[in-house]
């Protein structure tokens, strides 16, 4: 059968998304490729094809556009991403664009179908990404696990094959966490007219996070960014199956509710329900 189209782009300021003494021109290049193919996964596509624009001021060093590449090359390698064309401009920072074609053989997953009695899960890690800048901005001393979360900072790792398995399995709503679990929720609530409860006792978390930040991590797991796990809404049968298929598994940690449009409460680790704050990236806020 022909397959859907799927396509994405997305866009790293200087200044804006990332800062020259905390991203190398290598890392640059591997998470905007990342996170265009995070997108992808989250729809349920295969990655094809992609264009990359540059932004580079007249006194760029050469071989700062090469490590670049080099970034962008080896996260497309991974999943056969062609890169196929794009364009360089002059500009006064660096920024760099990249837009990512996909395709899907099925109905791909969308943030707007979520309904109410659907239960919300994750794949994927949360609140690493945050806490590993966190590590590169202020070094402390080194820590058991501290490298690890560097790791998940610098070369995010699309779940190209998480997406897959959960749209096979009839999953219809999903979205990746680029900008944080409750503001991302928030948004899939919004485009699907629904709110949401989540627990926060329920939300696995990884223990060197935990050790590192005893007091920060559930912070850094609610409202950090550029973890690129996936965020799936089903009902209990069907959720059932997709949490049985995944490789790493997944997690139920809250369910989809009628009620304010966009709206995300979170129950604490004491029991008590707050309505979030969203406040996740919003460039024009």
């Amino acid at each position: 059968s022909s397959g859907i189209e799927l396509a994405t782009t997305d866009t790293m300021v200087e200044g804006g998304h990332f800062h020259q003494h905390t991203t190398s021109w290598y890392n640059l290049g591997w998470k905007v490729m990342a996170s265009n193919a995070s997108d992808i996964a989250a729809m349920g596509g295969f990655p094809l094809y992609a264009m990359v624009t540059l932004g580079l001021p007249p006194d760029t060093d050469v071989a700062n556009v090469d490590e670049l590449y080099i970034g962008i090359l080896d996260l497309a390698d991974k999943f056969h991403i062609k890169i196929v064309g794009g364009d360089m401009v002059r500009s006064s920072s660096v920024f760099i664009t990249i837009s990512l074609t996909g395709t899907t053989d099925v109905p791909a997953m969308l943030r707007a179908n979520a309904q109410s009695n659907d239960q919300i899960a994750i794949t994927g890690q949360l609140g690493l990404s945050s806490a590993g800048l966190k590590l590169i901005q202020k070094p402390m001393k080194p820590e058991i696990g501290s490298d690890h979360l560097i790791t998940a900072h610098k070369t995010p790792y699309p779940l190209i094959d998480h997406g897959r398995i959960l749209v096979s399995t009839g999953i219809t709503t999903a979205m990746d966490v680029s900008d944080g679990l409750v503001d991302d929720l928030g948004k899939l609530c919004t485009a699907s007219n629904v709110s949401a409860r989540i627990d926060s006792a329920r939300i696995p978390i990884d223990s060197s996070l935990k050790t590192i930040f005893p007091n920060e991590y559930m912070n850094m797991v609610l409202y950090g960014g550029e973890d690129y796990a996936l965020i799936f809404c089903a009902p209990p049968h069907i959720m059932k199956c997709a949490l049985s298929k995944l490789p790493n598994g997944g997690t139920v940690i809250g369910e989809i509710l009628s009620g304010p449009s966009g709206q995300v409460s979170v129950i604490g680790t004491d029991g008590k329900e707050v309505k979030a704050e969203r406040y996740g990236w919003d460039h024009y806020r």
